[in-house]
């Protein structure tokens, strides 16, 4: 066992170090097992885990953050769990008022995310149970909104029909299967159900995370928007139980980017009567923040027997690409983890996919001539061309820092499209990536634009597209917290789409470099993908699963 807290510094990083120093000496526990227990399930939330599962640390050497071997050795489970069990600290299977829980499945919390589990849980299940008006749409306008067709069924069709039924829809499918369009006539066959039946057509409340553009042809707001976050931060919402959202269905894209968290403040919000229909891609990355709410789902709607069976829709035709694409064959092998078959399909030759595999640092590194060409429109005096330009071309990359990273990339790629005029802080063709939601100016977390002159050899200002298209002017003195978006980190990227991405991945594999980050990379091409990486990178990137642990789907079939 762990003597001295002093012993987990180094392991750990200080935020888990000084909760275990916190909450022992609040309690009066020895610096024992229960607090390397602590610092252990703080590491995991820092890992996007809800919960800590002993079996996954029991009787285990343990590493650093880097991964290193720390030359400590969690204790054996049964020790552990019986040793948690008799501290002030752990309820089991309730706080209790207590900050950690233990549960009979043997996983450990922190009481917060125990609570914000089952009350999330709870409100799916309420969903799922309760009925809701039988309304049928015209046969008339179905046919005209999902023609009839010989062969396969329409799964567009048939996914709209079955949430016209349900409180509770959850719609999946990749990149280009037209989650987007389904929807957009799903809210059309709700709102002439309602008319044919001489009701008013339901208030629609069309949310995504935030830093994700919505695609829904209609007005969207961020979850945190929508809630009303107050300055507190984003734990803190004016919406909630005592004040439901004013809406009669909401619409959440984007879904598996919602952290579990927030998942609850947003269904806490919910009216009573309202329905929720989600929708995204499991496949792709989840929130950074703990939980991974959307596959959970997904998982627990395909068991017969569960409250959310008949809840799921999958679509799984792509209209983005040819299904003998190369972006498309890349994509199932990622996807199927099949390393020797993507590989297959980088090497042979296919227009629309590449492999290049050379240093980033090198002064010959490819990207940099391929950017120049993508990049041309941010060159030209011409505003329309710039902000097109962002739609055409992006690069991605896996992390923020080290040569591969956002930050270096960016520098090197602005360098390398603008020259010296770069080397200013505002320049004409720069690209602008808002970093922090801003109210007043109207500019959120995701929103891109770019630089050019007000009037011919004018002052310059910034240009954003806003919801309707429509390009509106703002000072550059105005401008919230904000970088160059040559290149964006991947996460940053998912909900969008270009035209061609080039994908740079580190020089070495990495925790982050994931086969959910390869695949959502791969799938915001719609006509070519460029992937700068050496074959072992590759490989070692589709090998690495994202597993977050949770015990949402257990609680969900209890």
């Amino acid at each position: 066992m762990i003597g001295e807290l002093e012993r987990l510094e180094g392991t750990f990083s200080p935020l888990d170090v000084e909760l275990a120093r916190a909450l022992t000496r609040l309690s009066g526990e020895p610096a024992d097992a229960v607090a390397l227990a602590i610092a252990l399930v703080s590491r995991a939330l820092r890992e996007g885990h809800v919960c800590l599962p002993l079996t996954e640390v029991a009787g285990r050497p343990l590493c650093d953050d880097q991964g290193e071997p720390t030359g400590l050795v969690c204790p054996e489970q049964a020790p552990l769990r019986e040793r948690l069990a008799r501290s002030p600290l752990v309820g089991t299977n309730s706080a209790a008022g207590r900050p950690l829980v233990l549960d009979d499945h043997g996983r450990l919390y922190l009481a917060r995310y125990f609570d914000h589990e089952r009350t999330v849980a709870a409100h799916l299940q309420r969903l799922a149970s309760t009925p809701c008006a039988k309304l049928r749409p015209p046969d008339a306008l179905i046919d005209q909104l999902f023609p009839p067709t010989a062969g396969a069924p329409d799964q567009q069709r048939a996914a709209a029909l079955a949430a016209q039924e349900r409180r509770l829809s959850i719609l999946v499918g990749g990149p280009g299967t037209g989650k987007t369009s389904t929807c957009a006539k799903l809210l059309a066959l709700l709102a002439a159900s309602a008319l044919e039946a001489g009701q008013a057509p339901p208030k629609v409340l069309l949310l995504a995370p935030t830093g994700v553009r919505a695609a829904i042809p209609s007005t969207a707001l961020t979850i945190h928007r929508a809630l009303k976050a107050t300055p507190r931060g984003n734990t803190r919402f004016r919406h909630g139980p005592r004040e439901p959202l004013n809406c009669d269905l909401v619409l959440l894209d984007e879904a598996s980017m919602v952290d579990l968290a927030l998942m609850r403040h947003l269904l806490d919000a919910l009216p009573a009567h309202a329905r929720l229909i989600l929708l995204g891609d499991p496949d792709q990355l989840s929130a950074v923040e703990a939980g991974g709410v959307l596959s959970d789902l997904c998982s627990v709607a395909e068991l017969p027997e569960s409250p959310l069976a008949g809840s799921l829709s999958r679509l799984t035709r792509s209209y983005r690409y040819a299904h003998d694409s190369g972006i498309a064959q890349l994509a199932r092998c990622v996807h199927a983890q099949d390393a020797d078959g993507a590989l297959r399909v980088l090497r042979a030759g296919y227009g629309d996919v590449t492999l290049i595999e050379k240093r980033v640092d090198a002064s010959d590194f490819p990207l940099w001539s391929d950017a120049r060409r993508a990049y041309a429109g941010l060159a030209r005096d011409d505003r329309a061309l710039r902000l097109a330009a962002l739609d055409q071309f992006r690069v991605l990359s896996a992390h923020r820092r080290g040569p591969s990273g956002v930050i270096a990339l960016n520098r090197a790629l602005a360098e390398a499209v603008h020259g010296g005029r770069a080397r200013n802080e505002h320049y004409a063709g720069r690209p602008l990536l808002i970093t922090q939601n801003d109210y007043a100016s109207k500019l959120f977390n995701g929103d891109v634009g770019v630089v050019h002159p007000t009037r011919r050899a004018g002052p310059l200002a910034a240009y954003f597209r806003d919801v309707s298209a429509q390009v509106r002017e703002l000072s550059l003195a105005r401008l919230p917290a904000h970088e160059s978006v040559y290149a964006m980190t991947v996460h940053k990227s998912q909900g969008s789409e270009f035209d061609e991405v080039a994908i740079v991945l580190p020089d070495q594999p990495s925790p982050l470099t994931t086969r959910e980050l390869l695949f959502t990379a791969i799938t915001r091409a719609k006509r070519a993908a460029r992937l700068y990486a050496s074959e072992s990178v590759v490989r070692a990137a589709i090998a690495q699963r994202v597993a977050r642990h949770s015990g949402l789907v257990d609680v969900l079939v209890r």
